[in-house]
């Protein structure tokens, strides 16, 4: 699983390095969401949190774009604080162009982290996982566009999460200001 990644994140660096013509234009999505933590356990912390997206990516063609994205997730729930964090190569895609449709995915590394003030403990994993989202774009000018979306982020396998080890994943509801 591991080659796999590096190969894919490999190959979205090329492609996106072998776009800079002048006329592939880059694209800028920045997003804020509420995000529910949903982990693959009982007993765990569920609630809702906020989380923040940015994506750079450059257009190959006019339906489809391939970049870098990276979503940070806080969660606080009395005494204990968590956090989830990517780094992913992410490919956006179009139906046809100038549909306002868009659906993105991303392969990429995860760091989850969870703290207790109360006992003055925490851990930090890493491991690999995914993203999703599905959004629609409302142009608000020719370069610029707001993006509700609904997104979704999985771990591959599990990551430490305080004494055990789980899946992590969580859904966000938010939106983007996209510029082009």
């Amino acid at each position: 699983m591991e080659r796999f990644a590096r190969a894919a994140l490999v190959a979205l660096a090329l492609a996106s390095a072998g776009t800079a013509h002048a006329q592939r234009r880059p694209s800028i999505t920045l997003g804020m969401a509420i995000a529910k933590r949903e982990p693959y356990c009982t007993g765990c912390i569920r609630n809702t949190g906020v989380a923040a997206l940015v994506n750079l990516s450059r257009f190959l063609n006019q339906t489809m774009a391939i970049g870098m994205e990276s979503t940070l997730l806080l969660n606080n729930s009395g005494p204990a604080t968590t956090a989830l964090g990517s780094a992913m190569g992410a490919v956006t895609l179009w139906a046809v162009e100038g549909a306002r449709l868009s659906v993105s995915g991303g392969l990429g590394f995860l760091v989850y982290s969870t703290g207790n003030a109360a006992n003055a403990t925490g851990t930090t994993s890493v491991g690999l996982g995914c993203s999703g989202r599905i959004g629609y774009e409302t142009p608000v000018s020719s370069g610029f566009a707001l993006v509700p979306y609904l997104g979704y982020m999985n771990s591959f396998g599990r990551l430490r999460v305080g004494p055990a080890e789980q899946v992590v994943n969580n859904l966000q509801i938010g939106m983007a200001l996209r510029f082009r």
